[in-house]
């Protein structure tokens, strides 16, 4: 009767496994860190992203930049955006600096996304976060050229500044005044 129980048992955490190994959405590691300001910069740092990608070379193999890197539409990422957070989340994520973090293949397609909240500790709901990621993967890619053309695919990071869809910048003043 006892190996009867181990060998239900076993049955049961095997499938448990493999079920939820289906079905769990990709995860971030949270890590939070001290500025130079001395606040807190909260990171949502994508699980699959490596600690170093190779650059892009030339036919020399030597690591050149890219002479120019667009966004295919920013108005796509507003889109997905607007259709993962509702206006309350977008207003309150947008009221401090987020930065979503790329890493883009040469060929400008993205492989990584992670967020960096630069100087405080919102909340945000961790799923629509992997939402977003996962759809700016899907549906958003760059545009990048490279003078001399590069040889060897290598990969970028990139920086843009998300939840800006329903907060416009505010208009600085000037501190020099005549």
């Amino acid at each position: 009767m006892k190996k009867l129980y181990v060998f239900f048992a076993l049955i049961f955490v095997f499938a448990s496994i493999i079920v939820l190994a289906q079905e769990a959405p990709e995860n971030f590691l949270i890590k939070k860190e001290k500025n130079i300001d001395g606040k807190t910069d909260l990171y949502y740092l994508d699980s699959s992203r490596k600690e170093h990608y190779p650059a892009p070379k030339d036919l020399k193999g030597q690591y050149i930049e890219p002479a120019s890197m667009e966004i295919n539409s920013i108005e796509k990422l507003k889109q997905i955006e607007l259709k993962i957070f509702n206006p309350v989340e977008i207003k309150y994520l947008g009221t401090n600096i987020c930065i979503a973090s790329f890493i883009v293949t040469t060929s400008g397609k993205i492989i990584s996304v992670s967020f960096v909240f630069t100087g405080w500790e919102p909340k945000v709901p961790v799923t629509k976060l992997q939402e977003f990621a996962s759809q700016i993967k899907e549906s958003i890619t760059f545009k990048c050229s490279f003078s001399p053309e590069s040889a060897q695919e290598g990969y970028m990071k990139l920086l843009v500044r998300v939840f800006q869809s329903l907060n416009p910048p505010k208009k600085v003043r000037s501190t020099i005044e005549n």
